[in-house]
């Protein structure tokens, strides 16, 4: 790994360790799946960034 990623990692185990995650929205819910299983695979970039701007 190289050093900014250990630094990443460092400061996301403070912030956990911290309690700083602890009050995010949506906590304990299951995360929304976007099925894009009909789309093909070398097209759903495409699509996801289309889906994002809306």
């Amino acid at each position: 790994m190289d050093y900014f990623t250990l630094l990443a990692e460092e400061k996301i185990k403070a912030a956990y360790e911290k309690g700083e995650f602890d009050d995010l929205p949506g906590k304990g819910k299951p995360l929304k799946m976007d099925s894009m299983v009909e789309i093909p695979e070398d097209l759903r970039m495409a699509y996801r960034i289309m889906k994002n701007a809306g």
